[in-house]
């Protein structure tokens, strides 16, 4: 365990040892985290498994939600491209119709 002092502006600095531990560098983004009143300092990378980790144990487990998504965003463009393919070829028939009643070259 290490022990480190409060310092002015509320400065804390984590001991080198812990920073290699941690695989921190200079100028890395960090994550504060309060839970359960013990404050947790993490990684941005640290932060984005852990998020992760929570999202899985809520969606399922090994469910892919990102290719969920991409699955479901092709199956509305496809739908909506139908949709316009079908209004463009009912609207071609129309004209079809008209240059043929108007006897115009079709």
């Amino acid at each position: 365990m290490n022990s480190v002092k409060l310092g002015k502006g509320g400065r804390v600095v984590i001991p080198a040892s812990l920073r290699r531990q941690m695989g921190m560098t200079v100028g890395d983004e960090l994550v504060l985290h309060y839970p359960e009143g013990v404050l947790e300092i993490l990684t941005a990378s640290q932060a984005v498994y852990a998020a992760q980790e929570l999202v899985k144990r809520y969606a399922g487990g090994m469910r892919n939600l990102a290719q969920e998504l991409i699955t479901e965003r092709r199956r509305e463009a496809k739908s909506v491209l139908h949709k316009k393919a079908g209004a463009l070829s009912r609207r071609a028939r129309g004209l079809l119709r008209t240059c043929a009643a108007r006897r115009l070259p079709g």
